[in-house]
Protein backbone atom coordinates (compact mmCIF):
# COMPACT_ATOMS: atom_id res chain seq x y z
CA UNK A 1 0.00 0.00 0.00
CA UNK A 2 1.29 3.62 -0.89
CA UNK A 3 -0.14 6.21 0.71
CA UNK A 4 0.86 10.08 -1.17
CA UNK A 5 0.53 11.98 2.21
CA UNK A 6 3.31 9.98 4.04
CA UNK A 7 2.39 11.49 7.75
CA UNK A 8 -1.25 13.24 7.89
CA UNK A 9 -2.61 10.93 5.40
CA UNK A 10 -0.98 7.71 6.76
CA UNK A 11 -3.12 8.46 10.39
CA UNK A 12 -6.03 9.87 8.48
CA UNK A 13 -6.18 6.50 6.41
CA UNK A 14 -5.36 4.49 9.38
CA UNK A 15 -7.63 6.26 11.21
CA UNK A 16 -10.66 5.53 8.34
CA UNK A 17 -9.78 1.60 8.06
CA UNK A 18 -9.94 1.64 12.25
CA UNK A 19 -13.44 3.09 11.77
CA UNK A 20 -14.77 0.29 9.24
CA UNK A 21 -13.44 -2.19 12.01
CA UNK A 22 -10.09 -2.73 10.84
CA UNK A 23 -7.17 -3.39 13.33
CA UNK A 24 -3.70 -1.99 13.53
CA UNK A 25 -0.48 -4.43 13.22
CA UNK A 26 -3.22 -7.81 12.31
CA UNK A 27 -5.42 -6.08 9.13
CA UNK A 28 -2.58 -3.93 8.01
CA UNK A 29 0.64 -2.60 8.63
CA UNK A 30 1.02 1.14 11.06
CA UNK A 31 4.82 1.57 11.84
CA UNK A 32 3.32 4.94 13.90
CA UNK A 33 2.36 3.93 17.63
CA UNK A 34 -1.53 3.75 17.65
CA UNK A 35 -2.57 6.84 19.31
CA UNK A 36 -3.03 9.41 16.74
CA UNK A 37 -4.53 6.52 14.39
CA UNK A 38 -7.20 6.24 16.87
CA UNK A 39 -8.08 9.30 17.46
CA UNK A 40 -7.86 9.81 13.68
CA UNK A 41 -11.26 7.06 13.47
CA UNK A 42 -13.14 8.93 16.47
CA UNK A 43 -13.06 11.48 14.38
CA UNK A 44 -14.14 9.73 11.02
CA UNK A 45 -16.84 8.61 13.17
CA UNK A 46 -18.12 11.59 14.76
CA UNK A 47 -17.62 13.56 11.37
CA UNK A 48 -19.93 11.40 9.77
CA UNK A 49 -17.59 10.57 7.14
CA UNK A 50 -16.05 13.59 5.92
CA UNK A 51 -12.45 13.87 4.77
CA UNK A 52 -12.00 17.06 5.36
CA UNK A 53 -13.07 16.98 8.68
CA UNK A 54 -10.88 14.29 10.01
CA UNK A 55 -8.18 16.20 8.09
CA UNK A 56 -9.04 19.40 10.27
CA UNK A 57 -8.75 17.29 13.07
CA UNK A 58 -5.32 15.84 12.33
CA UNK A 59 -3.98 19.28 11.43
CA UNK A 60 -5.48 20.76 14.59
CA UNK A 61 -4.03 18.04 16.60
CA UNK A 62 -0.49 18.79 15.46
CA UNK A 63 -1.01 22.42 16.12
CA UNK A 64 -1.96 21.65 19.40
CA UNK A 65 0.81 19.16 20.10
CA UNK A 66 3.27 22.57 19.88
CA UNK A 67 1.98 23.94 22.66
CA UNK A 68 3.64 21.50 25.11
CA UNK A 69 6.69 21.02 23.20
CA UNK A 70 7.71 24.51 23.04
CA UNK A 71 7.13 24.80 27.35
CA UNK A 72 9.56 21.84 27.61
CA UNK A 73 11.82 23.02 25.56
CA UNK A 74 11.55 26.40 27.41
CA UNK A 75 12.01 25.03 30.55
CA UNK A 76 14.94 22.99 29.53
CA UNK A 77 16.83 25.97 27.89
CA UNK A 78 15.58 28.66 30.17
CA UNK A 79 14.88 30.83 27.06
CA UNK A 80 11.49 31.98 25.05
CA UNK A 81 13.91 31.70 21.99
CA UNK A 82 14.48 28.01 22.83
CA UNK A 83 10.70 27.52 22.78
CA UNK A 84 9.91 28.75 19.79
CA UNK A 85 12.58 27.46 17.71
CA UNK A 86 11.75 23.86 18.73
CA UNK A 87 8.39 24.36 18.05
CA UNK A 88 9.61 25.80 14.26
CA UNK A 89 11.82 22.65 13.70
CA UNK A 90 8.88 20.06 14.67
CA UNK A 91 6.65 21.96 11.97
CA UNK A 92 9.60 22.09 9.27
Amino acid sequence: MLVPDMDEGVYVYAGKLISEGSRPYRDFMLAHPPLVPYLAALAWVVGGGSLAFTRWFAIVLTLASCIPLYLLARRIASSASAGVLAVCIYMV
